[in-house]
């Protein structure tokens, strides 16, 4: 499985329990436009 979006953060913040605190993490920002590239060769454009 591959996520749909993925992000870099400093540190993951933790429970008193050491579990992650889903409800601390930050909320992931879309930015589709810039992250889209049109094919370079032939073989990529075949793959799509």
């Amino acid at each position: 499985m591959v996520p749909s979006i993925t992000m870099q953060i400093d540190s993951i913040p933790l429970t008193h329990n050491q579990k992650v605190n889903k409800r601390a993490l930050p909320k992931p920002e879309l930015s589709v436009s810039s992250e889209i590239k049109k094919p370079e060769n032939k073989v990529q454009e075949k793959n799509i």
